[in-house]
């Protein structure tokens, strides 16, 4: 019975001298899990590190830092809060949803990356698999729809 007590003092103690890691902040998850998927092959229907579809790939960086958000382009469009309708990179924080209509036969947007910062953003390219891209060009102004925050 002694050994019991000691125990749960012992593991009281150790629970309350527990600090969270730096990296806590959700966005911070999203960002470095993103990160860590680069190279990842694209597979259409994919939410796994064996292979992502675009909205897979978002709703796993966020499922890892907690955060749950619908698993399709279609029902990503409505999460969160809209925050900008032209690709204006100071509007934009890290984290934020990125939708683009890369197809004219398709009336809603289709793609969406998460935004890195520093005119950036992870995606799951149809030919490349998870990449880190540069936003600053015309192929993605052109075809860019809006963005959405999912954490404030």
């Amino acid at each position: 019975m002694r050994k019991i007590v000691i125990l749960l003092i012992l593991l009281t103690f150790m629970a309350a001298c527990h600090k969270k890691p730096y990296y806590s902040n959700p966005i911070t998850v999203v960002l470095n899990t993103a990160a860590s998927l680069q190279g990842t092959p694209y597979r259409y229907g994919g939410r796994n590190p064996r292979g992502f579809d675009c909205s897979g790939f978002a709703w796993y960086c966020y499922d890892r830092a907690g955060i749950v958000i619908p698993a399709t382009t279609k029902q990503q469009r409505k999460a969160g809060k809209k925050i900008a309708r032209s690709l204006k990179f100071s509007k934009l924080k890290p984290g934020d949803l990125l939708f683009f209509k890369m197809k004219k036969i398709f009336g809603h947007p289709n793609h969406v990356g998460i935004y890195a910062g520093h005119k950036r953003m992870y995606h799951a390219s149809s030919s490349r698999g998870v990449v880190l891209e540069n936003l600053n060009n015309r192929f993605w102004k052109k075809h860019f729809s809006y963005a959405r925050r999912i954490v404030k």
